[in-house]
């Protein structure tokens, strides 16, 4: 299986809402790392995309937040 999202690279998983909060509050006070953790999320989605569909494009918008809980 693929694995999508990379802890702390393109994404974060949180195994409970603890780690959500922390996270969460992370991306809010670091700007910066916000912006590039959404430029490598938009990188792999491409890149997987690519491999699949080289027509497919994807562009960057308003920030959104996938949360991934397991």
């Amino acid at each position: 299986m693929l694995e999508l999202i990379q802890d702390g690279y393109n994404g974060f998983i949180c195994r409970n809402l603890d780690e959500f909060v922390r996270h969460l509050e992370e991306l809010a006070n670091d700007p910066a790392q916000l912006i590039t953790m959404r430029r490598n999320a938009l990188l792999s989605i491409q890149q997987t995309r690519a491999d699949d569909d080289d027509d497919y494009q994807l562009e960057l918008r308003s920030p959104e937040i996938l949360l991934f809980f397991y």
